[in-house]
């Protein structure tokens, strides 16, 4: 008897050949998967095709694709739990979970946004901006930008700058904690500078935190934009209280 022909389309045969081979442990978290290329080759078929059948996988969240390096096995999402009464930096929160976290500095320069001056209660002049990456084990998670008076600024050393959490230098060398957050949630799209330095496709969803650090005495100390990628969960609860 004939064998029964496969109407699969071709791009969901890749996805599934794609599939199998990251299941399988063929291809760990992180690893590079076969090039647009390669993959054209062996099915005999077209980029777009294989760029389509790359892309539903992205949708999956089995694969991440960066501009310029090729396609790779996604990393675990990092679950990052919502509390409400105590203060955490992040450091401390993926180092509770085993991970490892270290930042690359972009800049820090005098520079100020209208929205800065206004939470901090500065002007223009006396406001400095702070940009760097967080990276999670080596690879890029978010993209900070912290804005901080002239007075907070000068105190401040590359060296902390390049190894210690926000958090961490208020309290250990400004002596001045952090004890109040208020701030706002909102999702976003990946710029052409965004993705890069995330290394992520430009229009990839995004995930920004925008929020005041304040100290005791209700002051404000930092205004803070961080712009995360979708690599990681918020897990939370809530409980009715009877009566309410």
């Amino acid at each position: 008897m004939p064998k029964k022909a496969d109407f699969t389309p071709i791009y969901a045969q890749i996805g599934d050949f794609v599939r199998q081979s990251i299941e399988s442990g063929q291809y760990a978290p992180g690893d590079r998967l076969p090039s647009e290329k390669e993959l054209t080759e062996q099915f005999g078929t077209t980029r777009a095709t294989v760029a389509r059948a790359l892309q539903k996988l992205v949708y999956e969240g089995l694969v991440q694709r960066r501009p310029g390096s090729g396609s790779f096995v996604r990393q675990a999402d990092l679950n990052i739990p919502l509390e409400t009464t105590r203060i955490r930096s992040f450091d401390e929160q993926m180092a509770s979970s085993g991970e490892r976290v270290s930042y690359r500095l972009i800049g820090f320069r005098a520079e100020s946004c209208r929205s800065a001056c206004e939470a901090l209660g500065l002007a223009a002049e006396d406001t400095y901006l702070l940009e760097r990456l967080r990276l999670v084990n080596d690879a890029p998670l978010s993209l900070e930008r912290r804005y901080m008076s002239k007075t907070i600024g000068d105190r401040l050393s590359v060296r902390e700058l390049n190894t210690m959490s926000i958090h961490r230098i208020l309290a250990e060398v400004l002596q001045d904690p952090v004890v109040h957050i208020h701030g706002n949630i909102r999702v976003g799209s990946a710029t052409p500078e965004i993705a890069e330095l995330l290394e992520i496709t430009r229009g990839s969803p995004l995930l920004i935190r925008d929020y005041v650090l304040s100290n005791a005495a209700s002051r404000p100390l930092i205004y803070g934009e961080s712009v995360y990628k979708e690599q990681f969960r918020i897990p939370y609860q809530v409980h009715q209280v009877e009566g309410k």
